[in-house]
Order: C-alpha cells, then sequence, then structure tokens
C-alpha cells in the first residue's frame, strides 16, 4: 500500500468529477472540500520543507499563514488563489442554504491542479 500524500484528495476529486459518478450536491460540496484539502496540505508541506513557515506552540500552522507565506513568495498569485478555494471550501462545508453546482466543482479542480502545479516556483 502507499504512503498517504495530500496530492491523493486531488484523486477523489478527480472520482467525483468522473463520468458515471453521481453529481449530487453531497458529492460536489466533498469534492471542493477535498480540493482545498489537497492544495492546503501540499502547500503547507512544500513551505515546511523550505522553512517558510513553523508551528506554532500547539504544534500547528494555521491555514491563513500558510496562505500569508505563499502571498509572499515569487508567485503571490498562488495565495490568492488558496485563499480563493478555502473560500469555497467554507460555503461548501457551511452554508447549507447555497447551492452548489458541478461548475463549483470543477473551479475548484482547476484551482488544486493550478496550485499544486506552481507549487515548487511559489516558495
Amino acid at each position: 500500500m502507499c504512503a498517504f500524500t495530500p496530492q491523493s484528495f486531488e484523486r477523489v476529486v478527480d472520482y467525483i468529477l468522473s463520468p458515471g459518478t453521481p453529481k449530487t450536491e453531497e458529492y460536489l460540496r466533498t469534492a471542493i472540500g477535498r480540493a482545498y484539502y489537497a492544495a492546503h496540505l501540499t502547500a503547507r508541506e512544500t513551505l515546511l520543507a523550505k522553512r517558510k513557515v513553523k508551528p506554532n506552540k500547539k504544534g500547528l500552522i494555521p491555514h491563513g499563514e500558510v496562505i500569508d507565506a505563499l502571498k509572499l513568495g515569487p508567485l503571490p498569485s498562488v495565495g490568492d488563489k488558496l485563499h480563493q478555494l478555502g473560500k469555497m471550501r467554507e460555503v461548501a462545508d457551511y452554508t447549507v442554504t447555497s447551492q452548489i453546482q458541478l461548475t463549483d466543482a470543477q473551479v475548484a479542480k482547476a484551482l488544486v491542479t493550478e496550485i499544486i502545479s506552481k507549487l515548487p516556483n511559489a516558495v
């Protein structure tokens, strides 16, 4: 069995968006959340490895610190995109009155793909 990597969450997004998978709202909301965590955790681990962030006293790195560190890097747009994806995740997870569409999950997929592909040059 392969070790888990944060990018593994992107495979969940791919599965949900693949033909034949139900595109019901709970699946689409899940796809957006998994896209965010694939991007966030990959960014966090990349920043940790390059010593651009460090855990706080509780051993955690707040989400905002990851975004801020990316915005201070050579490609600040990567931080902006992670922030955008985070806002999408918040709506998908907490705003039950908002209707999530297939296009929302597709945008999340495009964002995670772009963020992860640009991370090596963003820190």
